[in-house]
């Protein structure tokens, strides 16, 4: 599970370090880290990070280890992973059939557009459809149906 966190640390040297090493010592990974030493509220740094750990075990020890080191802990959350795939969809009808396709995309559960840029001509359309889902198994059916409506337009998959 991938976490999100935000820490407040007093500004002491060797607190940071004493507040990650834990991280690893529970079999955790630091994916990205973030700190400002030039905003010190209360003799404390926020420190934003992200991170990952097996499941939620590691997770409570972490955080019990945290509160035993007096690192407050103003923000925890898990970070739901998504994956995502682009689509350019060409065709003659004036983009007509985009809505067509957004709206069946759209009626999958766990499906997203997260982004569409479209351009229309007289003689037909260009459309970037990006597309996100939870798991690669829900971005696949959004592809099938991408496909099944492809009879009138061009669809170059994963751009």
């Amino acid at each position: 599970m991938r976490i999100h966190a935000d820490l407040q640390l007093e500004d002491i040297p060797g607190r940071l370090v004493n507040a990650l090493a834990p991280i690893a010592d529970y079999g955790g990974n630091i994916v990205g880290i973030m700190h400002s030493r030039e905003r010190v509220v209360d003799g404390r740094i926020t420190v934003r990070l992200i991170f990952d750990v097996k499941n939620e075990k590691p997770l409570k020890m972490l955080i019990k280890e945290w509160e035993k080191k007096d690192v407050y802990i103003a923000r925890i959350e898990e970070i739901y992973r998504r994956v995502e795939k682009q689509f350019l969809v060409m065709g003659e009808d004036r983009g007509a059939k985009i809505n067509e396709l957004i709206g069946e995309i759209s009626n999958l559960d766990e499906v997203n557009v997260s982004d569409l840029k479209m351009i229309s001509r007289e003689k037909g359309y260009a459309a970037l459809i990006t597309v996100d889902a939870g798991e690669t198994k829900t971005l696949e059916r959004a592809e099938k149906i991408l496909e099944s409506l492809a009879e009138k337009i061009l669809l170059v998959k994963g751009v």
